[in-house]
């Protein structure tokens, strides 16, 4: 029997691909990849102490997980990976990671075939 939920979501996981991705640049070390992505943000609140309250906002990258394992076999975002993105005339460099000790990835449907992977803006400059 067909699971109706997961038909559905796989449908939508193909409609965010087809329709709202942009190839920007995932980078590991000395390796450079290319992957398509679609650009969300994640607004993180910490506890900073004597009913004090931080916000952090992530830029974060949603990408199929079977994309990622293509470019990357038998891992997941690390801490420390960057993603390149052009907008424009800018490159924005972003880090993996997230504040507070929060996960620098999830799977962003129940199903596993998305990740949101958390960045942080490390560096602006001009495009060549």
């Amino acid at each position: 029997m067909n699971n109706i939920l997961e038909n559905g979501s796989n449908w939508l996981e193909e409609m965010r691909h087809e329709h709202t991705t942009k190839l920007v640049t995932y980078r590991r070390g000395a390796v450079e990849l290319d992957i398509q992505a679609t650009i969300g943000k994640t607004i993180f609140r910490l506890d900073e102490g004597v009913g004090a309250e931080g916000r952090v906002v992530s830029r974060d990258y949603l990408v199929r997980s079977e994309d990622f394992s293509a470019l990357f076999p038998g891992t997941t975002p690390l801490r420390g990976d960057r993603i390149i993105e052009e907008r424009g005339t800018i490159l924005m460099t972003h880090e993996v990671l997230a504040p507070g000790g929060e996960p620098h990835y999830r799977e962003s449907d129940p199903y596993g075939k998305t990740l949101r992977i958390h960045t942080k803006l490390v560096k602006v400059e001009n495009a060549p």
